[in-house]
């Protein structure tokens, strides 16, 4: 992988969901939305697919290839990229509101992230597995 920058290309996906979640800080202030919902949404959506087939080769497969996909809904993507305004503060209100979520889920304690981190890793470890033995030939 190419070096960017500003850090690793693995790390621009990751920086920009976390932007763009902090971002909603006025959908969780007002309870339209919780940080467990948005995670859900990653988690359980599009985070399944993501562990299997990027971003691009879902674009691919969602029509008939990148051209196609483009085509058909590039003016509704610019309509949505143009909505993501400023750079959001990771401080404040939002990310207090956010880690109370998500202390409630994991509490923020040296144990407990521990023993959060060693299921997230060994979950990881076997769906890496699982995807070795699903591999197209």
């Amino acid at each position: 992988m190419m070096l960017t920058s500003e850090g690793h290309l693995t790390s621009h996906p990751a920086v920009r969901d976390l932007g763009e979640g902090l971002k909603l800080s006025s959908v969780f202030q007002e309870g339209i939305v919780s940080p467990n919902d948005l995670d859900l949404v990653m988690s359980d959506g599009l985070g399944l697919r993501y562990a299997f087939i990027g971003p691009l080769e879902t674009m691919h497969l969602n029509a008939e290839g990148i051209v196609s996909y483009c085509d058909r809904y590039s003016d509704g993507m610019k309509r949505v990229l143009k909505t993501f305004g400023p750079v959001p503060e990771f401080s404040g209100a939002t990310a207090e509101k956010v880690n109370q979520d998500m202390c409630m889920k994991v509490p923020d304690d040296p144990e407990h992230l521990a023993a959060r981190r060693q299921w997230r890793d060994d979950c990881l470890k076997r769906l890496a597995k699982l995807k070795q033995k699903e591999q197209p030939q």
